[in-house]
């Protein structure tokens, strides 16, 4: 796994924006396990169905603000990509009410198997703000690896 960010939450007390990939060896029980089925059927979601995952959120903490799938044809074997802004208010510090903490937190994910491997990439920055990075430009790179 591979994580990159952009600010020092720890001693700033900033979230900025961070970049995590990772390329998961999976063995063939694993795979079998896993399978295609499960990122497909992510890819399979209706609008009904984001509208249900994200009206279900409050319940978990954290309210899911934002919430769709993305283009992810062409990666790998087979892959789903999602994006999703969460308000992070009702978390507390480091992500609540405190002083110069993001409202919310935006992701871009896109997973996809590859041969025995499952690869990720995840780009997270607070919502106010755009990342910079293009994550699924990050997944053709890292599916272009393999």
């Amino acid at each position: 796994m591979n994580m990159f960010a952009s600010a020092d939450i720890v001693s700033t007390g900033e979230l900025g924006s961070m970049v995590m990939s990772a390329a998961i060896l999976l063995s063939p029980e694993a795979r079998a396990e896993i399978g295609e089925d499960s990122l497909q059927a992510l890819e399979d979601l209706s609008d009904a169905d984001l509208e249900e995952i994200r009206a279900a959120s409050g319940g978990m903490g954290f309210t899911i603000t934002d919430l769709h799938l993305l283009d992810a044809s062409g990666l790998g074997e087979g892959g789903a990509g999602i994006h999703m802004t969460m308000d992070l208010g009702s978390m507390g510090s480091p992500f609540g009410a405190s002083e110069g903490a993001p409202p919310g937190l935006a992701t871009d994910m896109f997973m996809f198997f590859e041969g025995d491997y499952m690869r990720m990439v995840m780009v997270m920055h607070p919502s106010t703000t755009s990342s910079g990075v293009d994550a699924r430009a990050l997944a053709d790179a890292l599916d272009n690896r393999a």
